[in-house]
């Protein structure tokens, strides 16, 4: 074996790394500060004990996701082959918890009653068994099926006794815990496991079976945890119940970075390792080699308010760089304007670009003001805003109240909500279609067919009454007054919040912003018409090349990844932290989020906020978030809006173009009458150009230029 190589990569390592990595006997905690080169030290630390002499099947890495097992899987190998190190790659275990748990259950589950080939549900199965069970019951549950997945989830992850696992935190609600049980009941009688169940059967397999925990110690004398901070307690014992007697245990992760306990992850089990293990060697890997100095003490400022924490202060080993600009927006569509113009102002390639929010239905307008100045961009984590669901649901029943002829529309929104109106039902519309009927007779016609149930005719006549009525209005309601009665009336919103679930939730927001979108065509000459053919060219804009894109996703979707430049937006009460979020513990984690955003820049770091964010299509005050006061002044480079100055009042503009005068869509401007405003769009040009603008005061109007003496901000 050449051990230059081994030593070679040690030497490139830092003190604390090099610790981290010959610390191999007995328990450690590696707390990793972002940017700190977390991976490489797992990975390293993992050949290190190879060359050791202990036997690869000895070790065991668990991690949380299979990219993140791959990648270090195959830098150990990597290592190895170039240590001249002769192994088996097969013996090499770097897995997720659930693939752990899976290589387990498969040689032991008849231990504890079930068959080794057991059949694994995932998510949809679970809903179609819980609705199973409800008609079976005849109970009619207060919480939606997907609810009731996300609490089961909850019971069974947060138990609080590791030897009353089935006892430890059962549902006191009467209904609930019968739902339960006879969910557990189905999937043990069927021999199924859902993802849950796979850990909570090692765990008892551990606990009700000691020699098969011997054999578990004795095969993996050395463990390894990556991201600690995201275990949650059932993945808590089964490591502390692994390394227990061996004790060599090594835990790798940063509290700072807890993100996740809406999925079940407890920071408990990272602070508490030292409670567990008395005598563990706890390591800081404080450089951060990705971001510069003034994004680093941001992020110090910010993380340093939380309790919930070791004390640490991490340092960049980075030199120069600039402070981090602060915005202070009139709006959202302020804010979206000028973290375009600086993606302008900058010249880097797109790639290097990222924008963060804290929900999903934010990146609306930074999408649409991309899209304006053809810049490409990807969405992470989640659908363009028009491609989403419930978008697409809303504007699909605009579309066929608008045009009748537009089967493709109604055949995706006639059962949703649930009318009972299935694909047979739909084949029998086209028929009558087909022969020549229009789509209102074909529905009415119907009503009075042999063919369909009460039921079912009942859903195709409140449809029709739907339409019918809708139709009627679409030249009295503004646009957001049109939706919001839609929304009302068609019980879609009604269905999202019986729903009751997170996902239902990030929905309803969405409506809710695309009510904003539908605001800013309340004063136009048939806006309803006009808003469908422009979110029309919004989302059928040219696929442009992912690899050279703006990247758009929220703060939870940016763990991991790093970016040159990186714009943070909406960093206000409400928001970030986020207005769900009212104990202290939630206000730290969300301190925590604020934390991992920043620290995924490394050259350059934009914060935004607005003074007024549109709810329900209205204007409201919006107030700087309080982690934004942590920041001491020194770090911070506070950029404002420029003093007004006069504008030609009778610019000659054009619509969507670079020489369009002084006037442009983006524009902040101020109005005698009407005060300030940021102008939508711009329609005509020469003396019979207008702006559309939205104003603070009064809303949306429609301007002509020639007359509208406005100043431009």
């Amino acid at each position: 074996m050449n051990v230059e190589v081994i030593d070679s990569l040690l030497s490139t390592l830092t003190p604390s790394q090099r610790e981290a990595v010959e610390s191999i006997d007995g328990p450690v905690a590696v707390i990793a500060g972002p940017g700190s080169g977390k991976t490489r030290v797992v990975t390293v630390r993992g050949a290190y004990i190879a060359t050791k002499g202990i036997p690869l099947r000895s070790i065991l890495a668990l991690t949380f996701t299979n990219r993140a097992a791959n990648e270090m899987k195959e830098r150990v190998c990597d290592i190895l082959d170039r240590c001249g190190f002769t192994f088996d790659r097969s013996e090499i275990l770097f897995s997720t918890f659930h693939s752990f748990s899976l290589w387990l259950l498969r040689r032991f589950a008849d231990r504890i009653g079930y068959r080794n080939d057991f059949s694994i549900v995932d998510e949809n199965d679970q809903k179609a068994i819980i609705n199973e069970i409800l008609k079976g019951t005849g109970i009619d549950s207060k919480f939606s099926v997907k609810r009731l997945v996300e609490i089961f989830s909850a019971i069974r992850c947060n138990i609080n006794d590791y030897y009353e696992i089935e006892y430890s935190n059962l549902p006191c609600d009467e209904e609930l815990y019968e739902i339960f049980e006879s969910y557990r009941s189905y999937l043990f009688k069927h021999s199924l496991m859902d993802f849950d169940d796979l850990l909570l059967n090692t765990l008892m397999l551990f606990r009700d079976h000691p020699s098969i925990l011997n054999w578990v110690r004795n095969r993996f004398k050395y463990v390894m945890v990556d991201e600690y901070q995201d275990t949650n307690r059932v993945q808590y014992y089964i490591v502390k119940n692994i390394a227990e007697e061996h004790r060599n245990i090594c835990v790798v992760g940063d509290e700072d970075q807890s993100i996740y306990s809406w999925r079940n992850a407890d920071i408990r089990n990272i602070m508490d390792f030292e409670k567990d293990f008395p005598d563990a060697k706890v390591i800081f890997l404080k450089e951060n080699f990705r971001s510069t100095p003034f994004i680093i003490s941001v992020a110090n400022a910010v993380i340093s308010k939380n309790s919930m924490r070791r004390w640490k202060v991490i340092e960049s080993v980075k030199t120069g760089g600039s402070k981090v600009k602060l915005y202070e927006a009139i709006d959202e569509r302020d804010e979206a304007r000028f973290v375009v113009s600086k993606i302008k102002e900058l010249k880097r390639p797109y790639r290097d670009y990222a924008i963060f929010y804290r929900t999903n239905y934010q990146s609306r307008v930074f999408e649409e003001e991309l899209i304006r100045e053809r810049i490409p961009y990807v969405l992470v984590g989640a659908f363009r805003f028009y491609e989403r669901k419930e978008v697409k649901d809303v504007i699909s029943y605009v579309r066929f109240i608008l045009n009748l002829d537009d089967l493709f529309s109604l055949k995706r929104i006639i059962n949703v909500p649930n009318r009972g109106i299935g694909e047979a039902t739909f084949r029998l519309i086209m028929e009558r279609i087909e022969q020549g009927m229009d789509v209102m007779s074909a529905l009415k016609s119907l009503l009075s067919s042999p063919l369909l149930t009460v039921t079912r005719k009942q859903g195709i006549k409140s449809f029709i009454e739907l339409i019918e009525y809708m139709r009627e209005r679409v030249n009295v309601f503004a646009p957001s007054e049109f939706i919001a009665e839609l929304l009302e009336r068609s019980g879609y919103k009604k269905m999202l919040e019986e729903d009751g679930t997170g996902e239902a939730y990030s929905r309803l927001e969405n409506i809710k912003e695309l009510l904003n979108v539908a605001s800013e065509y309340d004063e136009l000459e048939d806006g309803l018409r006009y808003m469908i053919d422009r979110i029309t060219i919004a989302t059928s804009v040219d696929n442009y090349r992912e690899s050279d894109c703006v990247t758009l996703m929220t703060l939870h979707s940016a763990k991991g990844l790093e970016f040159p430049v990186v714009f943070i937006a909406g960093v206000e009460e409400g928001l970030i932290p986020h207005s769900l979020s009212e104990d202290s513990y939630e206000i730290e984690e969300e301190r925590r989020l604020f934390y991992v955003g920043i620290t995924r820049a490394k050259d350059e770091l934009f914060i935004s906020y607005c003074k007024r964010r549109s709810v329900y299509g209205k204007l409201k005050d919006s107030k700087p978030s309080r982690f934004i006061k942590d920041i001491p002044d020194k770090y911070l480079e506070f950029i404002k809006l420029e003093v007004p100055s006069k504008v030609n009042s009778k610019s000659t503009s054009k619509r969507d173009s670079d020489d369009s005068g002084t006037i442009r869509r983006g524009d902040i401007v101020e109005h005698p009458i009407f005060g300030l405003g940021s102008v939508i769009d711009i329609y005509g040009s020469g003396d019979s150009a207008k702006a559309l603008i939205r104003f603070e005061k009064v809303g949306v109007k429609l301007i002509a230029l020639s007359f509208a003496n406005l100043r431009k901000l």
